[in-house]
């Protein structure tokens, strides 16, 4: 019996030695009687990955092949979910993420990974402005004086360049970085000005062409972890 039991421990130590992947996720408020899931995007649909393991308070979702480049959902009971971004490029055996049920942006946690901590940095400053901005649209639709809501307009178009601005600084300055790659894709390219000599209607005709030509002048197109984003 003993010796059948240490040849249990010995395999159960090698399959976790050759673990792929190994998620942690805590979630404050939730104990290990509660089921969470892993599901990643593709395209406009999410597909589940896999089911957490719990042990101690802490959910692993665990397999043996390295898992693709993405955006991925972990979906609480109540099928309300938070995002991470899986990359092949980072050890995916040591990620760890922590939040409450909630799923309060200022208060999620990642550790070992650099692309999650850039990803969750520049989701609390989208969130802290968003609920900011929806504020101040309420505020203005009772508003009467123009001059007020021409500041308040002001206001929110700062806000868009903010959150546009920062995602262009991720991009630039991690170019071999899912996280680059990804930011990069969602960039506008900007539209140019047609030549002084053409009517509207040459003109119209010359901006459409060029925008056809270079609409996807961002998109890594080797980056498959963008369908799954």
């Amino acid at each position: 019996m003993r010796k059948y039991l240490f040849l249990l421990a010995g395999l159960f130590i090698i399959s976790s030695a050759n673990a792929q992947y190994d998620i942690q996720v805590k979630i404050n408020g939730l104990n290990c009687g509660e089921e969470i899931l892993l599901a990643n995007h593709f395209g406009d649909k999410q597909y589940l990955r896999d089911t957490a393991e719990c042990s101690n308070g802490i959910y692993h979702f665990k397999g043996d092949k390295t898992l693709e480049n993405g955006v991925y959902l972990v979906v609480l009971p109540k099928k309300n979910y938070f995002e991470i971004m899986i990359s092949k490029a980072e050890d995916q055996t040591k990620l760890y993420f922590e939040t409450d049920t909630l799923l309060t942006a200022s208060k999620m946690i990642s550790r070992n990974s650099e692309e999650n901590a850039l990803f969750f940095e520049f989701n609390k400053l989208a969130s802290k402005l968003g609920t900011e901005a929806s504020r101040l649209q309420k505020e203005m639709k009772d508003e009467t004086d123009e001059k007020k809501i021409e500041k308040i307009k002001e206001t929110l178009k700062g806000y868009g360049e903010q959150i546009a601005n920062r995602r262009i600084d991720i991009a630039k300055n991690n170019p071999d970085k899912f996280i680059g790659k990804l930011y990069k894709a969602m960039i506008e390219v900007p539209d140019i000005e047609a030549p002084d000599t053409m009517d509207e209607k040459e003109s119209d005709r010359y901006r459409y062409l060029w925008m056809r030509a270079h609409f996807w002048d961002n998109l890594d197109k080797s980056e498959d972890g963008i369908v799954r984003s």
